[in-house]
């Protein structure tokens, strides 16, 4: 038991973990930039079997405002 929590403790995990950071980047035209948008952004979150391999992948939708004024490079929290 303790043995394997000090091998555990020596090893990199390159997993993500629940409420890791996600960043995607979306390409916004110039005239979209004066008014609030809201977009629609799909992505795939990856599910690790117990070797730490990737299993499937499990398909998710946003729906996200882009503010207005908005620049290159901009974060929202």
């Amino acid at each position: 038991m303790f043995g394997e929590r000090r091998g555990r403790a020596n090893s990199v995990s390159t997993m993500p973990w629940r409420g890791q950071n996600l960043e995607i980047e979306v390409a916004v035209f110039l005239e979209d930039i004066f008014a609030e948008q809201t977009r629609t952004i799909s992505y795939h979150v990856p599910v690790y079997n117990v070797f730490g391999l990737v299993e499937q992948e499990i398909p998710k939708t946003l729906n996200v405002k882009i503010p207005a004024g908005v620049r290159e490079g901009s974060a929202s929290a």
